[in-house]
């Protein structure tokens, strides 16, 4: 995989983006997804200083998917349990 510095900084900026849409989403949702939602937001978060190309890109899949569940108002794993 190339590991080029563009590609790392897409990354950042996609993962940026995303969770800036998680916390929009979370200020609107009920207090116990909220509360969930925000210990995951965290984790995905304190995943960043990731050096691999490929833990960055799975990162922010999972913060794909947590948006798509605070949006959906229901759970998938790995987000049907705290982290």
């Amino acid at each position: 995989a190339h590991c080029g510095p563009t590609s790392l900084n897409d990354l950042e900026t996609q993962f940026s983006s995303t969770m800036r849409r998680v916390q929009a989403a979370l200020t609107g949702a009920p207090r116990g997804i909220r509360v969930r939602g925000e210990l995951w937001a965290k984790r995905l978060t304190a995943l960043t200083a990731m050096p691999r190309e490929e833990f960055r890109r799975d990162r922010n899949l999972h913060a794909l998917l947590l948006l798509e569940c605070l949006e959906e108002g229901r759970w998938v794993a790995p987000f049907d349990r705290n982290p």
